[in-house]
Formats: C-alpha cells, sequence, structure tokens
C-alpha cells in the first residue's frame, strides 16, 4: 500500500521521437511517476501506399501495453478524454503538437507539467532544438513548467542549462537533452511530493492554485523573472532546406546542416538534381572563387565557396540514393573545379 501511495498516477501527452525518448526514460528510472495513460496524435498516412501509420509513442503503448488513444480533436471528443484520464493525478506533456483545452488543465488535480527542450521563456513553440542549432547558440537548456493556456508561457517548476559543444547536431543534442530532462524529473521528486501534499490539504487543484494564490512563489517562478528574453519558434520551413552558397556564410550552412540532418536536410542542386548534405566542416582557408564554385576537387573531397569561405561537405546523399561519405559520392560523379554548384 505504502508504495502505491509514492507513485503519482500519471497521463502521458506525446507525439514523436523526443517524447519516445523521455517516456521510455521515464518508465525505466522514474520511481514515483506511474504513466497509466497515453494521448497521442491521431494515425498518418505514409508511406507509398498512404497507409494509416500510428505515432513512435503509441506503437511503444501498444508494445507495453499501456492503455492509449488518439483524439483528433480535444475539445469534439471531450466525454472520452475525461473518462480516460478519470483515475489520473497529473499530466506530462512532451512534443504532444496540439493546443491543450481549458478543461484538460483543470482536470489534474496536479496539473499537466510540459518538459520544453529550451531555457524558457526563450524558444517557445514547435521547434527550440532546431532553432537553437539554426542560430548558432552556445547555451540551451530543459525547462519544467506548468501548463497554462498560453503557448508555452506557464510558471517554471525547475529549470537547468545545457552547452552547445561544436560537434553537437541536431541528434546529438536531442539525447542530451533527454538526459537533462531526466535529471531533472529525479531531482524533482522531493519536491513534486511536497507540492502534492499542499494541495491535498488546502483542498486545491494546481490550476486553481497557479491562477489564485500567493505560496505559488514557493514551488513556481514566473517566466518574466528568469534571465531569459521571450522569443518564439515555428514548425521548420521547406524553404529552410535550400543551402545558398552566395547568400550565406559557410557558419550559416553548417548551423543548418546540424539543426536539419535528421528530418528535412539541408540540399543544393548539382546538374538539375538535389544533393543533400548531413555533415561538414568549415575550411580554415578561403580561395578566389565565386560562391557557389567548386573551389578544389581531390579523389577524396572537394570545397565549395560559399558567400565568406569554403565549406567542405563530408556526407552526403543524392535524390533517391543511400548516404554516402564524400569519397563514395565523388566515385560516381564528375565534379570539376569552378563547377557552380546551384
Amino acid at each position: 500500500m505504502e508504495e502505491i501511495s509514492l507513485k503519482i498516477k500519471t497521463i502521458f501527452f506525446g507525439s514523436d521521437n523526443f517524447s519516445l525518448d523521455i517516456l521510455k526514460r521515464i518508465s525505466n528510472e522514474i520511481d514515483y511517476i506511474e504513466i497509466i495513460g497515453i494521448i497521442t496524435t491521431p494515425d498518418k498516412p505514409k508511406g507509398r501506399g498512404y497507409k494509416l501509420s500510428p505515432t513512435v509513442v503509441k506503437k511503444f503503448a501498444i508494445e507495453k501495453k499501456i492503455k492509449c488513444i488518439s483524439p483528433s480533436s480535444l475539445k469534439k471528443e471531450k466525454d472520452e478524454i475525461l473518462n480516460f484520464i478519470k483515475d489520473a493525478q497529473m499530466g506530462l506533456l512532451v512534443s504532444y503538437g496540439k493546443i491543450i483545452p481549458e478543461y484538460l488543465l483543470e482536470s489534474f488535480k496536479l496539473g499537466i507539467f510540459n518538459i520544453h527542450p529550451s531555457l524558457l521563456p526563450k524558444y517557445r513553440g514547435a521547434s527550440p532544438i532546431e532553432t537553437c542549432l539554426l542560430n548558432g547558440d552556445s547555451i540551451t537548456g530543459v525547462s519544467l513548467i506548468l501548463l497554462t493556456p498560453g503557448l508555452d508561457e506557464g510558471p517554471v517548476f525547475a529549470q537547468e542549462k545545457l552547452v552547445i559543444k561544436k560537434e553537437d547536431d541536431v541528434s546529438i543534442l536531442r539525447k542530451k537533452l533527454v538526459d537533462l530532462a531526466i535529471k531533472i524529473l529525479k531531482q524533482s521528486k522531493d519536491k513534486f511530493f511536497s507540492f502534492k501534499n499542499y494541495l491535498e490539504e488546502n483542498n486545491l487543484t494546481a490550476y486553481k492554485f497557479y491562477k489564485f494564490y500567493k505560496d505559488f512563489l514557493k514551488y513556481f517562478t514566473p517566466q518574466k523573472d528568469l534571465p531569459y528574453e521571450i522569443s518564439y519558434t515555428s514548425k521548420l520551413s521547406n524553404n529552410l532546406r535550400i543551402i545558398s552558397f552566395r547568400k550565406e556564410t559557410a557558419q550559416e550552412i553548417l548551423n543548418k546542416i546540424k539543426a536539419l540532418k535528421e528530418r528535412k536536410p539541408p540540399y543544393f542542386l548539382l546538374k538539375g538534381k538535389q544533393v543533400q548534405i548531413l555533415k561538414a566542416r568549415i575550411y580554415k582557408e578561403n580561395s578566389n572563387f565565386k560562391p557557389g564554385q567548386v573551389a578544389k576537387v581531390t579523389k577524396n573531397s572537394f570545397l565549395i565557396q560559399t558567400k565568406d569561405g569554403l565549406l567542405e561537405p563530408l556526407v552526403l546523399k543524392k535524390e533517391g540514393k543511400k548516404e554516402v561519405d564524400v569519397k563514395s559520392f565523388l566515385a560516381g560523379i564528375k565534379l570539376k573545379e569552378g563547377e557552380f554548384l546551384e
């Protein structure tokens, strides 16, 4: 009986790989959070046959026999959702992808907490990991906030910084942010139970507490009191993928490669066909070639003149082909020094 009382019955909201990574780690490592149900986004058509495919989070739920629903509308399916969450004390949201209506915020005794991979209020919105890499930031972090009606505006329960290293790309950084999120949850155990006990003793829900009670500051920090400027991110545009050697610096292109390599890798055109760059480095010397020209070609490497310097691609992928190292790429094409790449 005592063991059960030391667990917080939780509904998990999530839909992408970042959500899945955290969900798996919570299931294995966080002893006080009991995931009793999962809410994810609806199945989507994928592949050549456009067959409906569940989210990675739903696949995990099926595999682990955790009850799961994927409502198309949180508002229209209110009765089903309220019945689904009726035994839960808390919600935990990670990259769910939908706005949470107020009735859900009010329905959990402990509220819904959101794990957001940025130092809020910086980078609210859909793509904080990619955006910090695109902007060449040196620091990012994870914020654990109480969800409120505004987009990622909720008060901060816990927050930790992370230094972005030179070699970090979106895959590496995401893993580090997952590690940091789990560290925060482990460190927050006593604080969660203190907050839970306070609410129970005063017959409050987290949402009422947040809106009306001055003791709020014992547990949360308003975002306005944190040292980061408010900024917003959006869904990644397909136009971001286009590399312009004439308009972009070598560093800007490298940042783009690091940020977008997983889902929408950046590309240039070679003889009218897309060539994605999945890994590259900046070559320290400059050349007399114009931006967009191939500045040097050997059997093992080639250099491209950008707006301000030379970029050396290391891993590439031709349209419809598998990714290869630069040596294999060059073996399959005739690339000439001075040739323009679009």
